[in-house]
């Protein structure tokens, strides 16, 4: 049976690794559209939020 890869600067990444991987991206990109769903509804005045960026 194969397992997902990857090859990233000349090193496999594979099963933990590649997850983990995966999983650190998705937290990126959570926290990068919390921020921007914070700044837009701060722009916009319809929240009252606080001053200090998540």
């Amino acid at each position: 049976m194969r397992t997902r890869s990857t090859r990233f600067a000349g090193a496999d990444l594979t099963g933990t690794v590649f997850r983990d991987g995966l999983l650190n991206e998705a937290d990126f990109e959570g926290a990068h559209c919390y921020r921007s769903q914070w700044l837009r509804r701060r722009v916009d005045g319809a929240v009252d939020l606080p001053h200090t960026a998540p």
